[in-house]
């Protein structure tokens, strides 16, 4: 995945249902060799929703919103506990996984 994109990335913050899963967040660290920042607040898409609701209407105003701080969650760094081979063996599998599932969208199949 990384190798797959034109810019470094440094830190990656994930929140939603998956969060809750330990060994998904310990995976992605070591599979992308990148500190994963899990969200204190796990659906930041609901507290999105409620923030925009809030200043649409008018019990809030965009610039008390700016100061926000999601609360502190847990980071997942790389735990150097797989082997080179392993790392690109995952690799290799998360592009097969990316590869197949575009075949899901094909409409000319019956399924």
């Amino acid at each position: 995945l990384i190798d797959d994109i034109p810019i470094q990335i440094r830190h990656i913050r994930a929140d939603g249902g998956v969060t809750q899963n330990e060994f998904v967040m310990q995976f992605l660290a070591d599979t992308l060799q990148s500190d994963i920042d899990k969200a204190g607040e796990i659906e930041m898409s609901s507290v999105g929703i409620a923030f925009i609701c809030g200043v649409a209407s008018g019990n809030w105003r965009k610039e008390q919103l700016l100061g926000f701080r999601n609360r502190e969650g847990e980071l997942f760094q790389p735990s150097g506990q797989i082997t080179e081979e392993q790392h690109e063996r995952n690799a290799c599998l998360w592009r097969r996984a990316i590869r197949c599932s575009m075949k899901w969208a094909d409409t000319d199949d019956d399924c």
